[in-house]
């Protein structure tokens, strides 16, 4: 809603007026929301990494259940991480844009 009544009103284009008269409050409130889930959701999987002593260990424990050896996207990046190829900043900036860009494409297509 906040995205669509910005859209629509053009005097809320501004930064600053979207933030003085608009929902500039709210979008932040809720962005907080949402990187607060995808970090808790990196740092959840980031654990459950460590303790299994890597990628490679989850790999040999998924082929040993019989599972699959297909990894998320997610843990391509944490065992990147391991490698000092990419930070933190830069996972949850991956994953928020894979979370929550298609939502925002959907909600910019039905505004028109």
């Amino acid at each position: 809603r906040i995205i669509q009544d910005r859209i629509i009103r053009p005097q809320y284009y501004p930064e600053i007026l979207f933030n003085l008269f608009g929902d500039g409050k709210e979008q932040k409130r809720c962005v907080k929301a949402l990187h607060d889930f995808t970090g808790n959701a990196i740092l959840a999987r980031k654990q459950m990494m460590d303790k299994a002593g890597g990628i490679q260990k989850m790999l040999e424990k998924k082929a040993e259940d019989g599972g699959g050896i297909r990894l998320a996207l997610l843990d391509l990046m944490l065992d990147m991480h391991s490698r000092n190829e990419i930070d933190l900043e830069g996972i949850q900036e991956e994953v928020d844009t894979f979370t929550f860009e298609g939502h925002d494409t959907t909600s910019a297509a039905l505004n028109w």
